[in-house]
């Protein structure tokens, strides 16, 4: 089972999974592996397509949301293709799973105000402190240019280009992408940088910690979640400002397509959640304030 597992694994670092992806497979077939040694199942040739259904609504739809259990029956499948193209299983046992409908869930995000209130607040505190430089570079990072936090915290000074006022992205499957961000961005990113060349030896990445190693991705949610609490509004993590950056990018007029393109997507359907945010948007609106629908 465990060279099989190995096997799939390593063709799926080929085909420029992060590691982040890799882990997240290991660790739904690793589930999968112990429920089927649970019931007596050591061998990979004994499984089949009522084992692995039976595994799907008796443990995974009774444990986790519609939109988890649809990933791991995708990487479940995905592993199950994988013997069978190492003749390990017959191509019927994939065929044989039904798939998980995904709910569509809208994207959480913030309103203009709310962020702008933040970044002001936190602009006018003093002390500057590099903590609080630190601290809000990554606020205008996330919201300016709509990173992931996985790209975030990966991001090196040298990815940094003050001429053009870009930054260089590593995104998912190893992809590289130039992105904009603002001038006022920028201000803030010299600031930071300027005191780790005064006060550092040498800063490899952009968003380090006190002992100068780069930032984990807990530590900038509890960042993120930390100063918002603090402002009185809900942030679960950097996600919410990437998404209220496509959102607001996408109200203001941007083309989808340029939105798509600085988020890294690979398939503009990605992106069109995005449109779908807007139109709520605009319905709720029409619904408040229009004479018609006022039943005051």
């Amino acid at each position: 089972m465990k060279k099989n597992i190995e096997s799939f694994l390593d063709k799926k670092r080929a085909s420029n999974c992060s590691e982040l992806t890799i882990k997240n497979y290991r660790s739904c077939i690793d589930e999968m592996y112990r429920w089927l040694v649970k019931i007596g199942i050591s061998d990979d040739k004994n499984i089949t397509s009522e084992l692995v259904q039976k595994y799907i609504n008796d443990i995974l739809l009774k444990k986790n949301t519609i939109n988890s259990v649809a990933t791991k029956v995708s990487i479940i499948k995905n592993y199950l293709l994988h013997l069978t193209a190492i003749d390990i299983l017959p191509g019927n046992v994939v065929y044989n799973i039904d798939a998980i409908k995904r709910e569509e869930k809208l994207p959480e995000i913030l309103t203009q105000e709310v962020i702008l209130k933040v970044i002001e607040s936190l602009n006018s505190q003093y002390p500057k402190t590099w903590i609080n430089m630190r601290n809000i570079a990554i606020i205008y990072m996330f919201y300016d240019t709509g990173v992931r936090t996985s790209e975030l915290i990966n991001i090196k000074i040298k990815d940094i280009n003050f001429k053009t006022n870009t930054v260089r992205v590593d995104g998912k499957g190893r992809k590289t992408r130039i992105v904009p961000f603002s001038s006022e961005t920028a201000i803030n990113l010299k600031l930071l940088i300027q005191y780790y060349e005064r006060n550092r030896k040498k800063v490899e990445y952009l968003f380090i910690t006190q002992r100068a190693n780069k930032l984990k991705r807990e530590s900038v949610y509890t960042i993120l979640r930390t100063i918002f609490q603090e402002h009185g509004h809900t942030l679960h993590g950097g996600h919410e400002l990437r998404h209220s950056f496509a959102t607001h990018m996408l109200n203001n007029g941007a083309p989808i397509n340029d939105i798509s393109e600085m988020l890294g997507h690979s398939d503009i359907k990605t992106t069109r959640i995005y449109a779908k945010i807007s139109t709520a948007k605009m319905m709720e609106s029409h619904s408040k304030f229009h004479p018609l629908n006022n039943n005051n």
